[in-house]
């Protein structure tokens, strides 16, 4: 069956009615990455000034020179040697590449987690989520709490817990569930606070400890 994206008009009157962050999400997600996106609110005005609310956005890609070393999807586990199902990404990268918050948000988890490692998770929305896991430090002053931007380095990459070799594992959850970050089409539902937007760029990297 096609995958139907909506009008504009029609993307409105959902709003208007209430649609949730979660449906506006399964309608970008279900577009193909040729089909043409549906008219949504922009993250920016006409003058290019950041704007409050909930917008639908493309997540930033979390390292440079991208390279996925193990897809979304079924595998048999590096260590385990059992085929476990993969809820995330895998990019390879040197020890000590920087990792990049995909979006604004807050931090809700930064610390040691089991066999994720070090691991970090930020709140986009109250739906949306992305986790980094095996780095090998967190960027001083970042805590639970602590806001972040689009792109800010928040770590560097590592292999602590369970990791064959350094690389940067990442999640996107979604209510709880894990989906597939490279799926094509893919965009969604970040709150963009005015506040955390109107900040000078120097005074927020103070407010989240960075230089």
């Amino acid at each position: 069956m096609q995958n139907v994206v909506p009008s504009a008009g029609a993307v409105k009157a959902q709003q208007r009615r209430g649609l949730s962050a979660l449906a506006l999400l399964m309608i970008t997600a279900t577009a193909g990455a040729n089909a043409p996106a549906a008219s949504l609110p922009s993250a920016k005005d006409s003058a290019g000034q950041a704007l409050s609310g909930t917008h639908l956005v493309t997540l930033e890609t979390p390292v440079e020179d991208e390279r996925i070393t193990s897809p979304y999807g079924w595998r048999v586990h590096p260590i385990l040697k059992k085929r476990r199902f993969h809820k995330g990404v895998d990019f390879g990268a040197p020890e000590g590449t920087p990792v990049h918050a995909a979006e604004d948000g807050v931090i809700e988890a930064i610390g040691r987690r089991g066999h994720y490692g070090l691991y970090v998770r930020i709140r986009h929305c109250s739906t949306v989520e992305t986790a980094y896991a095996h780095l090998a430090s967190f960027t001083p002053g970042l805590e639970v709490g602590s806001t972040v931007s689009r792109g800010q380095v928040i770590a560097e990459v590592g292999r602590t817990g369970w990791a064959t070799g350094p690389h940067l594992y990442y999640e996107v959850i979604v209510n709880g569930h894990r989906i597939n970050p490279n799926k094509p089409g893919l965009r969604v539902p970040v709150d963009l606070p005015a506040q955390a937007q109107q900040q000078p760029a120097a005074q927020q990297a103070a407010s989240n400890g960075t230089s």
